[in-house]
């Protein structure tokens, strides 16, 4: 099995918010200054595998207030109704598939 991508999806009354992370098929370095969700990018991985217990939590407390509750976007405050992990994973028979798992 191999990780292609995962990717966080948020409806909200001002529109659909999210990002997608791809994979090197090789090594991937994920690497950035203080609160630039490198930890955010991994918890969603973990969550869309169900490994999230591996943070120390189980169910959507495993992730931050940011992908299930509210985020700041250009200094506002913004709600979340609805969000999602979706990870795109291929298998040893070089399908690729979808998982996802729903957080709101």
């Amino acid at each position: 099995m191999r990780i292609n991508a995962v990717k966080f999806r948020a409806e909200t009354a001002n529109g659909e918010f999210g990002f997608s992370f791809g994979f090197s098929p090789h090594l991937t370095i994920i690497r950035g200054n203080n609160s630039t969700g490198k930890s955010t990018v991994l918890n969603c991985l973990l969550y869309g595998l169900g490994m999230e217990e591996i943070i120390g939590a189980r169910g959507p407390r495993a992730l931050p207030y940011a992908v299930k509750d509210h985020f700041i976007f250009e200094g506002n405050k913004i709600d979340i109704a609805l969000s999602e992990v979706l990870l795109e994973i291929r298998n040893k028979a070089d399908e690729v598939i979808t998982l996802r798992r729903a957080i709101r």
